[in-house]
């Protein structure tokens, strides 16, 4: 299990809104922190991914167990220490709970260390010069001028709030109207709703999947855009690599047969946010909700990414890395279905572009949109992510109003 991405997506620490996923978006920054990574790669990142395995652990034991537990002196400081000798004994010795005992209580839940490792197979000795300011937390691209009304200079120069802001699958802070019930019913006993916006979203993620375009004022629009530029894909596609194209802004551009470089980067700007897809695939004659990378369909047959990565032409002298895997299968898929390929094995719900605006207007004015026109595209494609993936109006058997 590769680490970064274990905290980014497992389903043991990405639980939307509780304190185990907040340790693990610590603990993730944590991680890039270039004192850190040094570490990670070194021959002594053993003793690191070791403190992890029950670090992780412990954190799953304590929620579990409904201890919403403190663990914020785990930090840089901590982490460099673990490559010292008898660190993790020490450790375990003042929390009192065993290896053995996490084992027996978290049962198939228990991550094994022996299994986790970096992905370092695709990282540079340098790293180009925003990520490395992404990675400190700093903002960037201030050359473009923002059209954002806010006046809070804290908020607007700071980058988790930004992050969090254009989350895919959770809001900042809900705010359902409960006396505005769109969609309603009583199945087997159980009674299922789904409410109206109590305000006008104020953040990409806050748009649901009844929000009214309608209601959106042309600043509600222009206010959706972040600030500050945020960078949306895996921090690993920042980088430059022997076998890909490689944009400034944009980062690593991958060849994708039967489509030009430039067609190429206009879906990444178009589309920037390729997390948490999935579709559902028969394993063993059984229905079963897969991340969308894992399987790639060729001519109408459907493969184990895995299994054809090191002979497709496009990717044979790519790392085989989730990373690259997911950018590639998700991104033909979309150019294939935006040029008429009619696919077999769907995604799951809607992709629709500009789900994610991450840059401020003028920034995609230098590009050649229009502002208003693309925030209103974000707002109709976060609606239909929203509503097409809702597990409620699936259940009430509701089609989408607006596809």
């Amino acid at each position: 299990m590769e680490i970064i991405n274990l905290l980014n997506n497992d389903y043991r620490f990405s639980i939307p809104g509780s304190p185990i996923q907040s340790f693990a978006l610590k603990l993730n920054n944590s991680l890039s922190d270039s004192s850190v990574l040094e570490i990670i790669h070194s021959d002594k990142n053993y003793k690191l991914i070791e403190y992890l395995g029950y670090v992780l652990n412990y954190a799953q034991y304590c929620y579990k167990n409904g201890n919403f537990f403190d663990l914020s002196y785990i930090d840089v400081s901590t982490l460099l220490a673990c490559v010292e000798e008898n660190f993790l004994d020490n450790w375990i010795d003042n929390v009192e709970i065993s290896i053995e005992d996490l084992k027996y209580v978290l049962e198939d839940d228990y991550v094994d260390p022996k299994r986790l490792y970096f992905d370092t197979s695709i990282t540079t000795t340098k790293k180009s010069e925003f990520l490395t300011d992404l990675l400190k937390n700093k903002s960037s691209d201030s050359s473009f001028p923002s059209k954002n009304v806010s006046t809070d200079v804290s908020i607007k120069n700071d980058l988790d709030y930004w992050v969090q802001a254009l989350n895919l699958f959770h809001p900042i802070m809900p705010q359902p109207d409960i006396n505005d019930i769109r969609y309603s019913a009583v199945i087997d006993g159980r009674e299922y709703c789904i409410y109206g916006d109590a305000v006008v979203p104020w953040a990409q993620c806050q748009i649901t999947a009844v929000s009214d375009i309608s209601k959106f004022s042309t600043s509600d629009i222009l206010n959706l855009f972040p600030d500050i530029r945020v960078y949306t894909r895996s921090q690993y596609l920042y980088q430059k690599y022997d076998n890909t194209e490689y944009d400034e802004d944009l980062g690593t551009v991958f060849k994708i047969s039967g489509y030009t470089k430039s067609q190429i980067i206009k879906n990444i700007i178009e589309y920037p946010h390729l997390e948490g897809l999935d579709r559902i695939v028969k394993v063993k004659g059984v229905e079963t909700l897969l991340p969308f990378w894992k399987h790639i369909e060729l001519n109408g047959e459907i493969y184990p990414t895995t299994s054809v990565w090191s002979e497709l032409p496009d990717t044979k002298n790519l790392p085989k890395t989730e990373s690259f895997m997911n950018e590639y299968v998700v991104r033909k898929y979309i150019l294939d279905s935006n040029n008429g390929v009619e696919h077999k094995y769907k995604m799951r719900g809607s992709l629709k572009p500009f789900l994610t605006l991450y840059a401020n207007p003028a920034y995609y004015e230098k590009y050649g949109y229009d502002p208003l026109e693309i925030g209103k595209k974000c707002i109709e494609a976060r609606r239909s992510f929203a509503f097409t993936r809702n597990p409620i109006l699936k259940k009430l058997d509701v089609e989408e109003p607006y596809a």
